[in-house]
């Protein structure tokens, strides 16, 4: 997610790492036009160093699960199974914690579900909020793969 050209690294390797790291295979093969769109705004607005050290850092040493355990509301939690990233047993450790939530693992699926398969995630989110407002949530089965 982080790679940067260095001096051993060229842009091309760099791209593919972080293509590798958030896409699927077949969203790469299937949405060429996409990925190099969102290649080129990526190079166009780099994330500073500076930044891109802490995001880094504040992912290996952040600890929500303290946290975690106080949320009360209706908690719908969704992740890829294959995240290369943010590791699915984050997913699974929110879901032992919050109590009243819901996780949805998304099958073969990497980082980016919220592009790859974005009608799911609006249509699973949108039901969700439903089923919250009409007093019909219920947390049960706690673990769904689609």
């Amino acid at each position: 997610m982080f790679a940067t050209p260095t001096e051993t690294i060229s842009l091309q390797e760099a791209t593919a790492i972080r293509r590798s790291t958030a896409w699927s295979e077949s969203f790469l093969k299937e949405n060429e036009r996409l990925v190099k769109q969102m290649d080129k705004w990526i190079s166009e607005n780099p994330q500073p160093d500076y930044a891109r050290g802490r995001q880094a850092e504040a992912g290996l040493s952040f600890d929500s699960e303290e946290f975690a355990g106080k949320i009360t509301a209706p908690t719908l939690i969704l992740h890829g199974e294959k995240d290369q990233i943010v590791i699915p047993e984050n997913a699974e450790m929110l879901l032992n914690t919050i109590p009243n939530s819901r996780l949805i693992f998304f099958r073969n699926s990497p980082h980016r579900i919220l592009v790859e398969r974005h009608n799911e995630v609006n249509n699973i989110i949108l039901d969700f909020l439903t089923e919250v407002e009409t007093g019909s949530y219920n947390p049960e089965p706690k673990k769904i793969y689609i």
